[in-house]
């Protein structure tokens, strides 16, 4: 009988493992920084948005749990990513909001609708497009080390903004 037991919860444990790291084999999960901003997404990004630096628009956390942080224009916003395929099967990250503090994406998406996508750019290595899906504006993003750490992200732009950066 024990070891029925324990060879049931080893198979639990594996189909485990191997449904939490499906994102982590995708390639996607990591920490994503913006370096430039489209506000009209006709492919003519600029270095700042409204005075701010495109390194301050967009920071982003894909965990290898399918969940995601991401501080946009200073709002943290939270919810589900997975991989998904266009009809001409190309990748992209498709992204829901589970909560946000910005009141314009509140009032535009429903809980669990998509929001955002992440698409890699087609002519720039480590690049990729992070698309709201209502609206025209692009944000260019490249993969970097480390992870999110929104407290540090936010004291950084509020020092930009008082001056002291």
């Amino acid at each position: 009988m024990m070891n029925k037991m324990t060879l049931l919860f080893c198979a639990c444990l594996f189909a485990f493992m191997l449904t939490s790291t499906a994102h982590a084999v995708d390639g996607y999960a990591g920490h994503y920084v913006s370096f430039a901003y489209d506000a009209e997404g006709k492919g003519n990004p600029v270095n700042n948005a409204d005075g701010l630096p495109a390194k301050y628009v967009a920071h982003l956390q894909l965990y290898d749990d399918g969940t995601y942080e991401m501080l946009i224009f200073g709002a943290l916003t939270m919810g589900k990513w997975h991989v998904m395929k266009t009809q001409q099967g190309n990748e992209f990250v498709g992204m829901s909001i589970r909560e946000t503090v910005d009141k314009g994406l509140k009032d535009l998406y429903a809980p669990g609708d998509p929001a955002f996508m992440l698409v890699r750019h087609t002519t720039v290595d480590n690049a990729f497009k992070l698309i709201q899906v209502l609206a025209d504006e692009v944000v260019y993003m490249e993969m970097r080390d480390g992870a999110l750490d929104v407290d540090a992200v936010m004291d950084e732009i509020q020092k930009y903004l008082s001056g002291e950066e």
